[in-house]
């Protein structure tokens, strides 16, 4: 339980960054396609130093850059998702504004809760698993993770 407490306030923390950002370039009139993309990138990186750090205690600086780049496929693959939701919501126009939040903030709060549930399970079970948990998947994760860092070695 402690572990979803931790994971709530750390998706918390970079949610509020995602829609802080987001609520500033929407006042500014950017293309909210834009303005989502552009605030996942700031709160991908709040996002990944709270969750490896803090939420899944995972200090191991040899598993960073393979934990970073998968965490990333997986981030890019839901700002596909939550751009779609967004997208579905507001075409849809069934977000009405409430108080002083615009629909696309309500649609980005909807959307968030979504993709944070399917991410939770990704993160724990797979990019920040403890070592001994998937014993069987242990070859397959490391022959990824050896040519992922190959690559990075190799480009230095």
């Amino acid at each position: 339980m402690k572990i979803i407490i931790k994971y709530i306030i750390s998706g918390g923390t970079a949610a509020i960054v995602d829609l802080t950002i987001l609520h500033f370039l929407d006042s500014l009139g950017i293309h909210y396609l834009i303005s989502v993309n552009i605030a996942f990138i700031i709160a991908f990186i709040v996002s990944f130093s709270l969750q490896k750090y803090w939420t899944f205690n995972d200090s191991r600086e040899n598993r960073t850059h393979y934990q970073m780049i998968v965490y990333f496929v997986v981030s890019v693959i839901n700002v596909f998702i939550n751009t779609a939701i967004i997208h579905f919501l507001l075409i849809s126009n069934t977000i009405p504004e409430i108080l002083f939040l615009k629909p696309i903030i309500i649609a980005q709060i909807i959307s968030g809760i979504i993709v944070a549930i399917e991410s939770f399970i990704i993160y724990r079970f797979f990019i920040f698993k403890k070592e001994n948990f998937r014993k069987g998947y242990n070859s397959i994760d490391n022959t990824i993770e050896n040519t992922i860092e190959n690559n990075i070695n190799e480009s230095n």
